[in-house]
């Protein structure tokens, strides 16, 4: 029901022009904190994604002959050493934490999958005890990650 309101609501939004636009986004909390929710949502998927991205990559990995792992790679995507070793290394995490289902963006999840790597084991469980009850950005994650990290 809430998601037709906000369809109608946001079509009315597109026809109406900027004061009038900006008076009904002003009134229309309980559409804006649907829509909040379905972006949450929509993240949690992605960093499902994430995690099946990197099972896939490691399934690839073990499927390639022996030196042709990284052709392979650069062949398919046109990603950086970085990404590819944190699509593996989220893959990795989600093996031993179920990080699926906590309230973490997908920033914060990078930084937890490289605090991990590093072994800095208190830190992540800092993160992600937070991420049980409330949002964890990757400002507040490098807030959390304090020595200061440097991402990798």
């Amino acid at each position: 029901m809430l998601n037709v309101a906000r369809g109608l609501l946001f079509t009315r939004l597109e026809q109406s022009s900027g004061a009038k636009m900006e008076q009904e986004c002003i009134n229309s909390e309980t559409a804006l904190a649907d829509i909040a929710g379905q972006i949450r949502g929509l993240e949690k998927q992605n960093i499902a994604n994430v995690i099946e991205i990197g099972r896939l990559l490691r399934e690839a990995q073990m499927c390639c002959p022996h030196g042709k792992w990284m052709k392979w790679v650069e062949t398919q995507f046109a990603w950086s050493d970085q990404t590819l070793r944190r699509y593996i290394k989220a893959y990795k995490l989600s093996k031993q934490i179920d990080v699926t289902g906590l309230n973490l963006s997908i920033s914060a999840l990078h930084i937890v999958v490289d605090l991990h790597a590093a072994r800095r084991h208190e830190q992540v469980y800092e993160i992600l005890t937070a991420a049980e009850t409330s949002r964890v950005t990757k400002k507040i994650a490098l807030l959390i990650a304090e020595p200061p990290f440097v991402e990798s």
